[in-house]
């Protein structure tokens, strides 16, 4: 699991089992060296490797013996692609300095997302940020997922943090393979009752790969052992 862990957004990466079984380690015995081509040089990954980016078997064996004239043997070629995430994240804390009451809105946090296989963003812990002092709360809206726009203007949708639980998914697509870009906007309004101290919500957004294969271990994003 890859976590990250600082100020108001914690983003956790977890990964779903697909139920669909196209391989299985178990059923696989044979294997053999295989190779990953870096630049211009091969380079030997070896066997039973569990980090390796692929490996290879060989199964189904065949022995026969017989006078026939014609042999006709089928062969086949299988591969088995696991989904893979690349992602970016330029924030995972909003920080406001806030000097008089007012409606602030800011595009705190932006995010690139590649995966080759659908990826859900899942929402939890969202809520209005709670004085230090236990004596007030400042309201919170979020615009999420939304693509680049240039101003709060140009967002329709403003939900209350408090009702940010909703798991959106973002489809396997050509812009996902090269990267997909989405920004979290986040407003606040301060009123004059909001005593000088500061203000604070821990929340988390989860990434969950939609078609992972049943051989890689969910933890780890390794072969299973």
């Amino acid at each position: 699991m890859k976590k990250i862990a600082l100020g108001l957004i914690t983003l956790a990466l977890t990964v779903a089992m697909s139920m669909s079984v196209m391989a299985t380690m178990g059923s696989l015995t044979d294997e053999h060296p295989a190779w990953e081509l870096i630049g211009t040089q091969w380079s030997l990954m070896g066997t039973g490797s569990v980090s390796a980016n692929a490996r290879a078997w060989s199964s189904d064996e065949v022995i026969k013996s017989c006078n026939r004239l014609n042999w006709p043997i089928s062969v086949s070629v299988h591969a088995s692609v696991a989904q893979w995430i690349e992602f970016s994240i330029t924030g995972t804390r909003y920080t406001w300095l806030v000097r008089k009451p007012g409606i602030y809105a800011a595009n705190s946090i932006s995010a690139i997302i590649a995966s080759n296989g659908d990826v859900g963003v899942a929402f939890s812990g969202f809520g209005d940020l709670a004085s230090v002092k236990g004596d007030g709360t400042i309201p919170v809206w979020y615009a999420a997922p939304v693509p680049d726009v240039a101003d709060p203007g140009a967002i329709k949708d403003w939900i209350p943090a408090a009702q940010l639980t909703r798991e959106c998914e973002i489809g396997d697509t050509a812009e996902l393979h090269k990267g997909y870009t989405w920004k979290l906007w986040n407003k606040i309004e301060v009123v004059r009752c909001n005593t000088a101290c500061e203000y604070q919500n821990d929340a988390c957004i989860t990434l969950v790969l939609k078609n992972q294969k049943p051989w890689i271990d969910p933890t780890t994003g390794y072969f299973k052992k």
